[in-house]
């Protein structure tokens, strides 16, 4: 494994995480930290972006396709911590957080923790009929109970 994983370390990787993902040595991480594109928030003119999808559930279901992925190259007891914000269409929240979270425990994952990333200087909103969004959700998922966690650091 370590000549495999030599060929992952200190370089730049580009391309679908997804691809990529698979093609890392089993159980070659401990966690996985990361912020994907939210739900309609940013257009990186790639065809094969992720975000753009028309609808939540297809958004959803490419992401969680992601960590599926990602899944074997994850040490047993290693973790999954996403950083993800919300989306609102119209006048309606749609949730994207949570709509992520609970079709991860679906496919296997368990939820452990959702910490709220609390931001005092958010930017403000120019709606007046809801308070301004100052949080995002960070998301602690575990491959197995018996993951790692070091609670005093």
């Amino acid at each position: 494994m370590a000549t495999e994983l030599a060929n992952w370390l200190d370089r730049m990787h580009c391309g679908d995480a997804a691809a990529l993902g698979a093609k890392l040595p089993s159980g070659c991480l401990d966690t996985i930290i990361t912020s994907p594109p939210y739900f309609q928030q940013r257009d990186y003119a790639d065809p094969r972006q992720l975000g753009q999808e028309a609808e939540p559930a297809e958004y959803v279901r490419r992401l969680v396709n992601v960590f599926a992925a990602l899944q074997p190259a994850l040490g047993p007891r290693g973790t999954v911590w996403v950083v993800l914000g919300d989306k609102y269409i119209g006048s309606q929240l749609l949730g994207m957080p949570w709509r992520f979270a609970l079709a991860m425990q679906d496919a296997g994952w368990l939820l452990r923790s959702d910490v709220i990333w609390h931001k005092p200087n958010a930017m403000p909103s120019p709606v007046k009929n809801r308070p301004t969004t100052d949080h995002e959700y960070v998301f602690l998922f575990a491959k197995s109970p018996d993951y790692f966690f070091d609670a005093d650091s």
